[in-house]
């Protein structure tokens, strides 16, 4: 959710809600925030306690739509995330692309008027599987007149 709004359902059986500057969402509860600043209410990066997996989510500030037009590089999410891609493979071995593909997010539970848009990346190497989600959420209230990236 944006702007500190409340979620209207409970999470589901076994999960958590999990925030990170004002975004709220839904965790295994076995996960846990990793703070590494006792100023951060949230460092964004959640591990889970038995399976050992990470889960980072990065919140950019939200940009004016008339820069994102005149960007040739940052238009649409998908370009935004083929860069993310390139700088994963780039730290990683004999990297495979395994999916690139429009994501399409599923929920809506604060009646949310921007529009979302998603790209979602699936990356294997030889020793690790890396899942990238790049969200757009566009058109922001109360102007309609921003953008702001989720990754």
């Amino acid at each position: 959710t944006g702007f500190g709004q409340a979620l209207g359902v409970q999470p589901y059986h076994e999960y958590q809600v999990a925030t990170h500057e004002g975004y709220s969402f839904f965790l295994k509860k076995d996960y846990h925030d990793v703070v590494s600043n006792l100023h951060s209410a949230s460092s964004g990066t959640f591990v889970g306690k038995k399976s050992g997996l990470t889960f980072t989510i990065q919140i950019q500030e939200p940009r004016p739509l008339s820069e994102l037009e005149t960007s040739g590089t940052d238009q649409h999410i998908r370009w935004v995330a083929s860069r993310q891609r390139q700088s994963i493979s780039a730290e990683l071995s004999s990297t495979m692309v395994i999916r690139s593909a429009f994501y399409s997010k599923k929920m809506n539970l604060v009646n949310d008027v921007a529009a979302w848009t998603g790209w979602e990346i699936l990356l294997k190497s030889d020793t690790q599987v890396r899942v990238m989600i790049s969200l757009r959420r566009q058109f922001l209230p109360p102007l309609a007149d921003s953008a702001q990236d989720i990754f």
